[in-house]
């Protein structure tokens, strides 16, 4: 009973010499539907991009499908079409939500940091077309009919991986004299093995001229791996200088 045909007179025509027009429906007394057949095929992935620039992985459906009830989990990401290494998504956001009920067909998923740490910095897998395959489990979403998704195994990535070229900021950073640790919090993953101590100063306010601000040094270094964060050991010459 939602279901309702209308059209106007020039929607077709007979095939008389007169080329008689078609009676039409009105969309205030339309006509209902005499046979309805329910979609029972799952929705099937078609394509997939991947762009470092804003850690988005994108998914295109053949279908549309109700994008609250994706499972980030079920989405996997290889490096070949069997064996090799296999990561799977620990979780994301969905960037382009719609309202309940309502179904799109390309579905736009913010990588979360642990993710985008891993393939971004990772150099046997999702860096070019030829080693970036992504699969998905059986239902790891469900389309307007709650009908789950035909399993994609070792889809290949067709469009080149979108490059990072944004510069990564600091949003905040933490100073423990107890421990001689200084943490520094990136809005993108950083590269720690370009981390120079030089290039870091620790000031006594906003606006500060060189008497009152000071300058790391070498000795000063991080351990941590590339990522959101990276944890600073001041030496203990840093450390008397600041304190």
């Amino acid at each position: 009973n939602t279901t309702y045909l209308s059209v106007a007179s020039s929607a077709v025509r007979d095939l008389s010499f007169y080329y008689n027009l078609l009676v039409p429906i009105s969309p205030y007394n339309a006509l209902p539907v005499q046979n309805f057949t329910v979609d029972m095929s799952g929705p099937l992935l078609l394509d997939f991009s991947l762009d470092y620039n804003v850690n988005q992985l994108v998914l295109t459906f053949n279908e549309p499908v109700l994008p609250q009830t994706i499972n980030f989990t079920q989405i996997s990401i290889s490096s070949q079409p069997a064996g090799g290494i296999t990561y799977s998504l620990t979780g994301g956001t969905m960037l382009n939500p719609v309202g309940p009920g309502v179904g799109i067909t390309t579905v736009v998923i913010a990588l979360n940091q642990a993710d985008a740490t891993f393939l971004k910095t990772s150099t046997m897998i999702a860096v070019s077309t030829a080693n970036t395959y992504t699969s998905l489990n059986n239902k790891t979403v469900y389309n307007t009919f709650s009908i789950p998704n035909t399993a994609t195994s070792a889809l290949q990535l067709k469009t080149p991986i979108t490059v990072d070229t944004t510069a990564i900021t600091i949003q905040a950073f933490d100073l423990n004299l107890n421990n001689g640790w200084l943490t520094l919090y990136f809005n993108d993953v950083a590269n720690a093995n370009s981390f120079y101590a030089r290039g870091v100063a620790i000031q006594s306010a906003v606006t500060s001229n060189d008497s009152s601000r000071f300058v790391l040094t070498q000795s000063s270094r991080t351990t941590s791996p590339s990522g959101y964060q990276l944890v600073v050991q001041l030496s203990r010459g840093d450390l008397n200088s600041i304190e």
